[in-house]
């Protein structure tokens, strides 16, 4: 990744809550906290809050390379691959596709 860019440390909390740490050069800044109500609202949520992110990062706005490098994904305990799939999308259609998943035990 490039000093301008961001990491993404994505963490499920649960499969309707997760918290994605923004880094960039390697420091910790921001921390966005996606919770809903239902797996539906929730996927609409996660799409509100990186839209949200992107229209307030004034590096996105004229950017010539990606804005976010890459996102690490962190599943929890127990969490559907469906539920997973769908947040990855959601990463993609925010141009947010260098993505990645480290593995833990119990993902459905």
């Amino acid at each position: 990744p490039s000093a301008t860019q961001f990491q993404m440390d994505v963490k499920f909390i649960s499969p309707t809550h997760l918290t994605i740490q923004l880094k960039k050069g390697g420091k910790k800044g921001q921390l966005l906290d996606v919770n809903s109500a239902s797996p539906e609202q929730f996927l609409k949520d996660l799409e509100l809050t990186l839209g949200q992110w992107s229209a307030a990062n004034p590096a996105a706005q004229n950017a010539t390379e990606a804005v976010v490098s890459s996102a690490m994904m962190t599943p929890v305990a127990g969490l559907d691959y469906g539920a997973l799939v769908g947040a990855m999308d959601v990463f993609r259609k925010n141009k947010i596709v260098n993505l990645g998943v480290i593995p833990v035990k119990d993902v459905k």
